[in-house]
């Protein structure tokens, strides 16, 4: 890293990064146990409403593909197996990001991160690439600089706006205007809550696949973080085109330039890849019917 990189880092912190939940401490206590306590674990849960609504909400999500509706935390902790558990009451977590004065403007991008989260495992599932619990948690945490640039920075949504226009990507609109952008925000923050090393350099990378990808690869022969990162920058951006799918949109900037590279990554051919495109546009249907 060099110096400017260090100027930035320390200017990032400077905003001020939020400290990861005391839950996630407590819940690690718990799980770290030699004999976990699920009651205990459970009770943890239960004490906070929203957290505990949205856990049964995300497990029953079209995308889990269950048979049976998870009514209960207890059930939730027997179905999901408690690594997984941890996993997705990090990523609800994200919501205590945002100040109150900001929550309105926050909704649609946590509601957002929540669905790319959710189509992401699920295509980290269909394509056998990653975990899909990783690629869970990185969907909600791709764009997580995003929700603190905006409760730190006066009129960042004029440069989410900005950004709508399609004229200059977002990231470089970010760093006109403030300085720094929401990728090495959000891979900082990851950083300080502690994730695998690969789904911070993914957060820190995730609009540069083009320009790290040939460099990954060879490195990833050494260290399959590299590939592990590869493969959740690929997912996430799939999961977007996805998503794009609900609004008739051909993609984002990143998809038209390194989609071709992406499907090949994912041994996917165009027919394949309908496929894949018309089975999730279902699920987003039913997901937002519930």
């Amino acid at each position: 890293m060099d110096s400017m990189d260090d100027d930035l880092e320390q200017t990032i912190r400077d905003i001020g990064l939020p400290s990861r939940p005391e839950i996630l401490f407590k819940l690690d206590d718990e799980i770290n146990q030699e004999t976990p306590d699920f009651r205990q674990i459970e009770r943890l849960i239960s004490a906070d409403m929203g957290l505990s609504a949205a856990l049964i909400k995300i497990i029953n999500s079209p995308f889990y593909g269950l048979q049976l509706k998870v009514t209960s935390i207890r059930h939730a902790i027997g179905l999901l197996g408690l690594s997984s558990l941890t996993r997705i009451v990090t990523g609800i977590a994200l919501r205590n990001l945002v100040s109150a004065k900001h929550r309105v403007e926050a909704a649609s991008l946590l509601e957002e991160s929540a669905l790319l989260a959710l189509v992401s495992s699920y295509l980290a599932n269909r394509l056998r690439l990653i975990s899909s619990d990783l690629a869970f948690t990185y969907g909600l945490f791709q764009n997580c600089g995003t929700l603190l640039l905006l409760d730190r920075i006066p009129h960042y949504m004029d440069t989410q706006k900005l950004a709508k226009t399609g004229h200059k990507p977002l990231v470089q609109l970010e760093h006109d205007a403030h300085g720094m952008d929401h990728a090495k925000v959000g891979s900082l923050m990851a950083q300080e809550w502690g994730l695998h090393r690969h789904i911070i350099l993914a957060i820190r990378y995730h609009h540069e696949y083009n320009r790290v990808a040939s460099e990954w690869i060879e490195q990833s022969t050494q260290d399959s973080i590299f590939s592990d990162a590869l493969n959740l920058i690929a997912v996430g951006l799939m999961a977007e085109r996805v998503m794009d799918t609900r609004t008739g949109d051909e993609g984002s900037m990143d998809w038209q330039n390194c989609g071709a590279l992406i499907l090949e990554r994912c041994n996917l051919d165009k027919s394949g890849f309908q496929g894949i495109l018309e089975e999730s546009a279902v699920m987003l249907k039913d997901h937002a019917a519930q």
